[in-house]
């Protein structure tokens, strides 16, 4: 007896991504079911060196956080590549003002040292998504978010800027994007929904 085939169905990117467009008045993006989401960055702790007791500490502002927040919350993971490119230009520029034939070698080797590193090396940010069935909803979750995330020495999250945002999704959608997060980078491209019209 033949086995019945099944009719597959082929998704387009707008059904597999809900991510509609960018909503500046609210600060998020807006989905399919025009709903809101919005990202906020985990700010890093270094565990190795921390106090126990504020370990204990960090563990329940996050507890307090899940048990409070009445919306639906997802921590992200994701690795980026090391960008070292300013670093290496300060380099360069050094190594071509240096006159002695053995501070360019050296300067060299840093630069050689550099490139090893941004191919072998990865750094890892984290950030929690939350969304809201309206934009009042989102903007009261992400007030209680910050109300309760903000207690302690330091807080657990930190506001990132809407071409940040538009760069975790699109690395989000495109894993093999070599994307450089940080506010200040070189990379200047952003999705077409985030370019201004006019």
């Amino acid at each position: 007896m033949k086995k019945k085939e099944k009719n597959a169905v082929i998704k387009t990117c707008l059904d597999i991504l809900p991510v509609r467009s960018w909503e500046p008045s609210v600060g998020a993006f807006l989905l399919a079911d025009s709903s809101y989401l919005d990202l906020l960055r985990l700010v890093p702790r270094d565990l190795q060196n921390i106090a126990e007791d504020e370990l204990e500490l960090e563990i329940y502002q996050f507890t307090k956080v899940l048990k409070t927040v009445g919306c639906d919350l997802k921590f992200l993971s994701m690795r980026f590549p090391l960008s070292l490119e300013r670093q290496k230009a300060v380099l360069l520029h050094h190594a071509r003002q240096a006159g002695d034939e053995t501070r360019i070698r050296w300067l060299e080797r840093q630069i050689r040292e550099l490139e090893v590193a941004e191919t072998n090396i990865s750094s890892q940010h984290f950030y929690l998504a939350y969304w809201g069935k309206d934009a009042d909803t989102l903007r009261k979750n992400h007030d209680m978010i910050r109300k309760y995330a903000a207690t302690g020495y330091q807080p657990l999250v930190e506001e990132i800027d809407a071409r940040q945002k538009a760069k975790v999704l699109e690395k989000l959608a495109n894993m093999n994007t070599i994307i450089d997060i940080y506010p200040d980078g070189d990379d200047d491209s952003a999705p077409g929904f985030m370019e201004e019209e006019g």
